[in-house]
């Protein structure tokens, strides 16, 4: 394994937020229909949650044929990490620097990052990596562990493997075209360069934001260039006042000129109150990836989840399908065991074609998901 040099300059414009709180999909892309429409409709497919809970992105391919899609629960971020988003330049995931140079042959790249260990799969035909995942670090054997699941998933069993270990960094280039992401290694590590539209799409914020901050930044650059342009012009006004009437009538010009970048003032404001929102809304949050992880250690192998819905703050309805009848009785008995649970219901118990299909609802207790105990 490869390990990281002791320092890295970091960029602070741009946050990169860890891997493990996001799931990423491979899409392929229609050529005559909108990209964005495309995604939104790959996120209502394999998110559990609605479009409204979630911090998502995507990273189209050159050829526009293909996009990986990725998101986040948004209650997974603190209000306090939500609120310094706002005067960010780019927020995307760490795993953006694993996205540069796809190899013309099968190969699986092994990430240690400071939190999280991620494993990206190429199958040497694609721009885009057929798949990825990612978990916070601290298991042994987790890397391996990941690396197997990736094979099973994609079938390259013969793919070689590149380990490296490090963190990532992100910074603006110096022709303010794009941005940079990079992981710092001695023998030169994966560095992905985005264009300032492809980061605009992998920004995970609220699009909304995103996009009156574009408008901002557009109105604040034509407003500035207007300004230089008047500056330069009351200038030339100003010698000639001065050697002939006087500069009275240059100064009163270019105090309307001071006066007219109000606006623009008032747009930051605008900025700040919508990113003071986005920390409010992330106040409040549920635990549904905690509260299934409780469910899923005495579930049974043959049993699985077909509909998973949160009614309350610590209340997780479930339809479930088994082919034994048994395993439904031995599972609700086992959850009722659990700790973390104050009470486990299971209704509408059907029997049909050999498959018994139920609904199991399971109250968890406050204080274990408040002390981050349903884990």
């Amino acid at each position: 394994m490869t390990e990281l040099q002791s320092t890295r300059p970091v960029s602070p414009g741009v946050v990169l937020l860890p891997p493990h709180h996001f799931l990423a999909r491979r899409v392929s892309l229609a050529p005559d229909s909108a990209v964005t429409g495309q995604v939104v409709l790959a996120l209502e497919n394999f998110s559990p949650f609605p479009l409204d809970q979630l911090y998502h992105g995507y990273v189209a391919s050159p050829a526009q044929d293909e996009a990986l899609v990725y998101a986040a629960y948004r209650k997974k971020f603190s209000a306090g990490e939500v609120a310094g988003w706002g005067t960010a330049t780019a927020v995307v995931p760490a795993f953006a620097a694993l996205l540069a140079d796809p190899p013309a042959t099968p190969v699986i790249r092994l990430w240690h990052g400071a939190d999280s260990v991620t494993a990206v799969a190429w199958d040497g035909r694609h721009a885009l990596p057929a798949a990825m995942v990612t978990r916070s670090s601290g298991e042994a054997g987790q890397g391996a562990a990941l690396v197997a699941e990736l094979r099973d998933r994609t079938g390259l069993a013969a793919a070689p493997l590149e380990e490296f270990s490090g963190e990532a960094s992100g910074s603006a280039r110096a022709d303010g075209r794009g941005f940079d992401f990079h992981i710092a290694l001695p023998g030169g590590g994966p560095v992905a360069t985005f264009g300032r539209a492809a980061v605009a799409l992998a920004d995970v914020r609220e699009k909304e934001f995103l996009a009156e901050r574009q408008r901002t930044g557009r109105r604040d650059q034509l407003l500035w260039r207007i300004f230089v342009a008047a500056a330069a012009g009351l200038a030339a006004v100003l010698v000639l006042e001065l050697a002939g009437f006087g500069a009275g009538f240059a100064v009163r010009r270019l105090r309307a000129g001071i006066e007219a970048r109000t606006e623009a003032v008032e747009k930051i404001a605008t900025a700040q109150t919508l990113s003071e929102r986005v920390a409010e809304l992330a106040r409040r949050r549920l635990m549904p990836f905690e509260m299934l992880a409780v469910l899923n250690r005495p579930r049974p192998p043959a049993l699985f989840f077909a509909r998973v819905t949160t009614t309350g703050q610590n209340v997780l309805e479930i339809e479930a399908q088994t082919p034994n009848a048994a395993e439904a009785a031995a599972y609700e008995a086992a959850l009722r065991a659990a700790p973390e649970l104050a009470a486990v219901e299971t209704r509408d118990v059907r029997a049909r074609d050999g498959m018994t299909t139920f609904t199991l609802t399971a109250t968890f207790k406050p204080e274990a998901l408040a002390s981050g105990g349903a884990r």
